[in-house]
């Protein structure tokens, strides 16, 4: 599978999303939901950490038609406040720049999303507890 997903700390808070290879839209949403039913299983919340690296998105076009509705669909299923912080490793610009367009749309859709150019740094974000409250449990 070109992403894998896995716990990436033994208190089972934060998990890791590993983008490997090319992927495709089912692939991501495949992934998100089992994301969602093992972090449901959890008592606190769960962070995200999506290692995107270099990757693009499939059909090569995040700016497309086809790529904002699938924005929007990934938003629909970011529910602040109800999981922990997402943070994007390895973002290339084009994806910072759908986020922004996104945010100045509607802002709380984003909220608890964070960037990071590795997944260190996502890490030590995490681990610094740099995040806003509603984040936090």
């Amino acid at each position: 599978m070109p992403i894998d997903l896995y716990w990436d700390n033994h208190d089972k808070t934060v998990l890791l999303c590993a983008f490997r290879a090319r992927w495709t839209w089912d692939e991501l949403y495949a992934m998100l939901a089992a994301a969602q039913q093992v972090s449901a299983q959890q008592p606190q919340r769960v962070a995200l950490i999506l290692d995107i690296g270099g990757l693009g998105a499939p059909g090569g076009a995040l700016l497309s038609r086809a790529g904002l509705a699938h924005a929007q669909r990934l938003l629909a299923l970011n529910k602040a406040g109800e999981r922990g912080a997402i943070v994007i490793a390895g973002q290339n610009g084009l994806l910072r720049t759908l986020f922004e367009t996104l945010q100045k749309m509607d802002s709380r859709a984003v909220q608890d999303v964070y960037f990071a150019p590795n997944v260190e740094a996502a890490r030590a974000l995490l681990r610094a507890d740099r995040t806003p409250p509603r984040a936090r449990r």
